[in-house]
């Protein structure tokens, strides 16, 4: 039994690895084993992601949780530096895993994993007989991060945007190596996915937009509605890996060569960093709001058809920012990711 148990461990930590680093830390880990049917093993898992668990105390389906497993992967992921930015010990909420078994037929033995944002956007509203029930929510997610933050005394190095053909920059930038810690002033555009389609049939036409060629770095982003008397509204980095394939042909037209989201990337948009000396800096996904308040103006530049995705230039102060991919191919995430401590049962 405990051989077939470690067995599961080693699965669940070659899946686990899998997941990367582009949700929105810190997670909600779900893991449904078991299940007569996918359909059942999928329905459970989702229901987890929502922090609804009613079904645990359906006595006609006889799911459990599995609390020892749970502090096996919790205890192990304390110690890890992997997650968003190396950030291991805040990958998961204190709560943030939850395995439960399902029954199952002898034949076949499902096995479902999700992660989830910790802000998963839901909020429970229930009506009863007795009334109407809005949900709670927590006003300081900050108690329950283990430890204390501390923030970092070292001056860090600032690059400033202000004259975007300013070739030093760029070349300063290039020296930078993956894991590096540095901020970023002045202008920046942003755009997302639909943004990207329309720059590539126009790379394709041979019309290149005038202004790609103006500017240094680009964050993946659409901000949320501006609020009356606020410049910009929250504003989160988006998952990078989904601009890979347009990113590689930006870069091999000399274009936007600092890219910055949130994610991991793929291995050729790696090679393409090094062949074209592009690179990746990590924003960290998850405050939205909190990067908000580094943004000293905003303007729409092209597509405003696309609302909050429409192509911008944003002024920032002192944007914190971390090299992830540098301009010779060297990729920080691959270190992280062999730093993780194998699952081992709980005595």
């Amino acid at each position: 039994l405990a051989q077939n148990q470690q067995k599961l461990l080693d699965f669940l930590y070659e899946k686990i690895l899998e997941i990367g680093h582009s949700a929105c830390p810190p997670y909600i880990l779900s893991i449904v084993l078991g299940g007569l049917s996918q359909l059942e093993n999928s329905e459970i898992l989702t229901l987890s992601t929502l922090d609804e668990d009613d079904f645990l105390h359906d006595d006609r389906r006889k799911i459990i949780r599995d609390i020892s497993l749970e502090k096996s992967i919790l205890k192990s992921f304390s110690k890890s530096n992997i997650g968003a930015q190396g950030n291991g010990k805040f990958f998961l909420m204190p709560d943030g895993i939850r395995i439960y078994r399902a029954p199952r037929h002898a034949a076949h033995f499902f096995v479902g994993i999700a992660v989830a944002c910790s802000a998963h956007r839901v909020q429970k509203f229930k009506i009863n007989k007795d009334g109407a029930w809005l949900e709670k929510l927590v006003k300081n997610p900050a108690k329950n991060f283990p430890g204390k933050l501390k923030k970092d005394k070292k001056e860090l190095l600032n690059f400033d945007f202000k004259e975007q053909n300013n070739c030093s920059n760029l070349k300063e930038l290039r020296k930078l190596s993956a894991g590096a810690n540095f901020e970023v002033s002045g202008e920046i555009l942003i755009a997302r996915d639909k943004a990207h389609f329309l720059w590539i049939e126009k790379i394709k036409q041979g019309k290149i937009p005038k202004y790609l060629n103006k500017f240094i770095a680009i964050i993946y982003a659409g901000p949320s509605e501006t609020p009356q008397q606020e410049i910009i509204g929250s504003f989160g980095p988006t998952t990078a890996g989904r601009m890979d394939d347009m990113t590689n042909i930006l870069w091999e037209n000399g274009l936007l060569p600092l890219t910055i989201a949130k994610g991991s990337r793929s291995k050729n948009l790696t090679n393409s960093a090094k062949e074209n000396q592009g690179m990746f800096a990590s924003l960290q996904g998850g405050p939205a709001s909190y990067w908000q308040a580094f943004i000293t103006k905003q303007e729409i530049i092209d597509f405003p058809e696309l609302g909050m995705e429409s192509v911008k230039v944003i002024s920032v102060k002192k944007l914190p920012l971390q090299m992830v991919i540098d301009a010779s191919g060297n990729n920080f995430y691959d270190k992280l990711n062999k730093s993780l401590p194998k699952f081992e049962i709980q005595k």
